[in-house]
């Protein structure tokens, strides 16, 4: 289940609200309002995907990809990730190397069952009967798509999103920044859950 965009929104504002009644939560606020906080967590849940999809062996990578079929010489989506030659793990090589393997003039087994291949700008090109690119799946506008064990990554997220406007709260803003990166760590280092960050007695 993904995190939540209200109860995420109300953690980042209650968090604001802790020195001052009523901040942050109407359109009315000068300082904050209600969609700045809904636009930043929306934000910081594209960066913690991030952290996942850049991370190779996290559980819930594969979430957030999805394989596309292509064939020889078509286009490929940007960015991609792993490319499967023949049900195999593909191996990239330099576009001289891959068109002297296409001739393969000896006819050698090695060469023709190699998952050989490599990218010009958004084209690939491979050796073998059918080849698949991983790339990332369409995500739904307005929502998040963070998993709901990383709500409090993207509540501390959408903190060092929104409070750098409060100038003179440098601390708050430095715990904020410090740790959202801290959380972020976490994740890539394949982290399945991680806890509200331990308070520091830092306020707004």
């Amino acid at each position: 289940m993904a995190a939540n965009l209200t109860r995420v929104q109300t953690l980042a504002q209650s968090i604001c609200n802790a020195s001052r009644a009523s901040y942050g939560l109407t359109v009315d606020d000068a300082m904050y309002f209600a969609t700045e906080f809904a636009d930043a967590a929306i934000q910081a849940d594209l960066l913690v995907i991030g952290a996942i999809l850049d991370t190779p062996n996290h559980t819930r990578r594969a979430e957030f990809l999805e394989l596309a079929t292509v064939s020889d010489g078509a286009i490929v989506p940007k960015p991609i990730g792993a490319v499967w030659i023949d049900g195999k793990p593909g191996t990239l090589v330099k576009p001289s190397t891959l068109r002297r393997f296409k001739l393969n003039r000896f006819s050698l087994t090695t060469i023709a069952d190699g998952g050989y291949y490599y990218v010009e700008g958004n084209i690939l090109f491979y050796i073998g009967s059918s080849g698949k690119v991983e790339s990332i799946a369409a995500l739904s506008s307005g929502n998040l798509h963070t998993p709901d064990e990383y709500e409090w990554v993207v509540t501390m997220g959408t903190l060092s999103l929104v409070v750098p406007k409060e100038g003179t709260k440098v601390s708050f803003v430095s715990y904020c920044g410090s740790q959202f990166q801290s959380m972020i760590g976490l994740i890539r280092q394949g982290a399945s859950y991680v806890p509200a960050p331990t308070p520091q007695g830092q306020k707004l």
